[in-house]
């Protein structure tokens, strides 16, 4: 999937996605959910982007704002980087307006404060004259507010997307981000520039062929400099190489090693890292499984090798974190998550605590007036957290922060184990493919965990299937063995079934998949069989693929649904199911009745009709 495409596909899962909670994960108040402790607006027809905590304990905050100029007798709208200078309190001290070399529309997304007590932003600006390629803006700023200089980074042909800095012990900043031409395209890159805003290197970086990006970037534990990301692949492109990476770069920018973890499929990738006290470092990333957007923590020694990695589900919400930053307890995850159907979206700041050894603590959402979109939160000097974002007043938006209170996490009572077992029934890969498995710890309170990293992993055929100490399968040759997983006096297995390398049984395909219908009713207690159709679009044929297909329900616990495609009702209510066949995906809504409401029966199946799908 391309990167570009990747930027909106939390916009698109939303639409298709109903408000849920799932597998034992619960958004929503805790009693020692943090309070929020003020909440302002800044500016008019604002967005925010970032914010970042000053040494004086207040704040920089970083977007854009709109405002209606004069050229000659013609009223024309101009967009500006806007800072923010606000005291501990969110009043503001001083703001700073730019627009660079006259072009139109201009945004400062991130923030670092200098060394001199100043700051030095990053963000893009462009021009609509001629081609409009969105150009790295770095700007620096004395303490009180005065611009000293602003500069362009202009790359022919490419749209850049800064994406963080840091300031070197020598005085000068590195940026990282990415930046993609109008094929869809994007490289890698990291630019240092000296104080002056002078350019000493740029390097791009490229991996196979794929496309990749940076989203973060810190100084590494051992000198130099560790950058995350991920690697994908166009639409057009055959294949999905998916992966999350991981790169050390010398103080020359070059490529010390990279460390790369494939996982097709998934739009694997980064968003942030940071060092850990003993000397490794902790990734943040996200993938995609079956329409649902995973959180994935992992934690590395300092060549970049796994010690561990945890998941963190999100159910039907769809929840993209952007920032980890390090706490008392251990590590606080911020972003935004997004639930509703299409006509009830809604959309809030997000915050999720673990500990040090990925342990989940607490996830938060924080109530308010509707966001539109959500920027880069932070870590508070009070050991508290801010959220920038964008909301809409009336009939103009506006840059909202919001200013979260520290709160004490209160430890868990003591759970009862009841179980363990793989998330997946059966597992099928090609030869020479790796991919994690994902075990869960079930108990009595009806809650789960995931404890891939904690339990012990042994392959009945290693010849066929290896496993490694996190769970992660890479498959040898063909043929079929089982996984076992072992936790305390707890076991789970895991069926996998190994193909040949030039199967084609996951090549993509040409044509369209549907539902035999688009939606289905049914009594609670009862089941029904529901079919997968694929419609070939070189014959038109179309072909039941029931049996190669896979399912998953956004509420198991109203209706769930097997690999033979039998649909079961549990409970009243509403669900939405999904249906998977090579890369494509449809859905379908289900209604339960209480059972002595209706008799089970599916909403008649006529000639369905066939839509554009949504690859993952």
């Amino acid at each position: 999937m391309s990167t570009l495409r990747s930027r909106f596909l939390p916009l698109i899962l939303a639409v298709m996605t109903a408000l849920a909670l799932q597998g034992g994960i619960v958004h929503g108040e805790s009693s020692d959910e943090p309070a929020i402790a003020w909440s302002q607006d800044y500016g008019n027809w604002s967005a925010g982007e970032g914010v970042m905590p000053t040494s004086d304990g207040g704040y920089l905050a970083l977007g854009s704002l709109t405002e209606q100029e004069m050229s000659g007798d013609w009223e024309t709208y101009s967009q500006k980087a806007y800072m923010v200078k606000l005291d501990a309190e969110g009043a503001v001290q001083w703001e700073q307006k730019l627009t660079h070399d006259g072009s139109e529309t201009n945004a400062a997304s991130q923030a670092i404060e200098t060394r001199d007590g100043g700051y030095f932003i990053i963000g893009t600006s462009t021009s609509t004259s001629g081609q409009p390629y969105s150009q790295l803006l770095m700007v620096r700023l004395d303490a009180s507010g005065r611009i000293l200089w602003e500069q362009t980074k202009e790359e022919e042909g490419i749209h850049s997307m800064p994406q963080t800095a840091i300031e070197t012990a020598d005085g000068d900043f590195i940026i990282g981000g990415k930046g993609i031409s109008n094929m869809g395209y994007s490289s890698a890159n990291l630019l240092k520039v000296d104080g002056d805003g002078q350019e000493l290197w740029y390097k791009k970086y490229r991996f196979g062929g794929n496309s990749q990006y940076f989203n973060d970037l810190i100084p590494a534990v051992d000198g130099g400099y560790i950058a995350v990301g991920g690697i994908d692949s166009p639409d057009y492109e055959p294949g999905d190489r998916d992966a999350l990476l991981i790169v050390k770069v010398g103080e020359d920018g070059e490529q010390a090693w990279m460390k790369e973890t494939v996982d097709p499929e998934t739009d694997w990738g980064a968003f942030g890292v940071v060092a850990t006290d003993d000397g490794g470092y902790l990734i943040g990333s996200q993938k995609v499984i079956n329409q649902q957007r995973i959180t994935v923590l992992t934690e590395t020694d300092t060549s970049g090798e796994p010690k561990w990695e945890k998941t963190y589900p999100a159910g039907a919400d769809i929840e993209v974190f952007n920032r980890i930053v390090k706490t008392a307890d251990g590590y606080a995850l911020l972003g935004g998550n997004a639930s509703g159907d299409y006509k009830n979206r809604k959309v809030q700041y997000d915050l999720m605590t673990v500990s040090q050894s990925g342990e989940l603590l607490d996830r938060t959402l924080f109530k308010g007036a509707p966001i539109s979109r959500y920027g880069k939160g932070s870590a508070a000097p009070d050991g508290g957290y801010i959220f920038p974002g964008t909301v809409k007043r009336e009939d103009k938006t506006k840059f909202q922060l919001m200013k979260v209170a520290p709160s004490a996490h209160q430890p868990s009572a003591e759970r009862t184990l009841t179980g363990i077992a793989f998330t997946e029934k059966a597992k099928t890969l090609k030869s020479g493919i790796g991919a994690p498995t994902v075990l869960q710890a079930v108990y009595g309170d009806g809650t789960s965990e995931d404890l891939s990293s904690s339990a012990a992993y042994r392959s009945d055929d290693p010849k066929i299937a290896a496993v490694d100490t996190a769970g992660r399968i890479t498959a040898t040759a063909p043929g079929e063995t089982v996984i076992h997983a072992e936790y305390r006096d707890f076991s789970a297995e895991l069926k996998v079934s190994v193909l040949s390398a030039d199967d084609a049984a996951f090549d993509p395909v040409s044509g369209a998949i549907q539902m035999d219908s688009d939606e289905y009713s049914l009594a609670a207690g009862s089941s029904i069989d529901i079919h997968l159709l694929f419609m070939d679009a070189a014959t038109g044929k179309t072909t039941d693929v029931t049996a190669k297909a896979s399912f998953r329900s956004d509420h198991p616990d109203i209706a769930g649904v097997d690999d033979e495609g039998n649909l079961t009702g549990y409970r009243a209510g509403v669900t939405r199911i999904y249906g998977s066949y090579k890369g494509k995906s449809v859905f379908a809504d289900v209604q339960v009745l209480r059972s002595s409401a209706v008799n089970a029966k599916a909403t008649p199946a006529g000639s369905p009709v066939w839509q554009s799908q949504t690859k993952k």
